[in-house]
């Protein structure tokens, strides 16, 4: 399968998934729209960015602590966010970071109802955030 193959299934699964559902919003038309909106947030809300500020980095050998990733979000955000991780023996491994947006993407807090089956990172477990190579 070639790369572009690879691209394009992932886009029609998001599109699928998440997409055609936005399609009640008034500011989404199109396939397009849903696209370049979820770009401009993803730039808007850049966790990376975020978290270096508070100088919490990818690294492979440092371990950070639950509570300073949420408030370096929640700080930036007003909102706390949703952090998931993937435990291996002591260590927990930094995998997604959610925040809740409204009909009108403003940032809202998260309704558990809301929350997908992930699982959230545990308070106390040293939280690594591994470079992506």
């Amino acid at each position: 399968m070639k790369i572009i193959d690879l691209f394009d299934l992932n886009r029609e699964h998001e599109w699928d998934k998440h997409g055609t559902c936005t399609l009640t919003l008034p500011q989404i038309k199109s396939e397009s729209d849903y696209f370049n909106t979820t770009l401009s947030l993803r730039q808007k809300f850049d966790f990376g960015n975020i978290l270096a500020l508070s100088s919490i980095v990818p690294d492979n050998e440092e371990n950070y602590d639950l509570d300073k990733i949420k408030f370096a979000i929640k700080r930036a955000v007003k909102f706390d966010p949703v952090v998931v991780c993937y435990m291996s023996n002591d260590l927990q491994y930094l995998v997604e970071m959610h925040i809740c947006l409204s009909k009108d993407f403003q940032v809202v807090e998260c309704a558990s109802k809301f929350l997908r089956s992930e699982q959230p990172c545990i308070h106390g477990v040293p939280v690594r955030y591994p470079k992506i190579r």
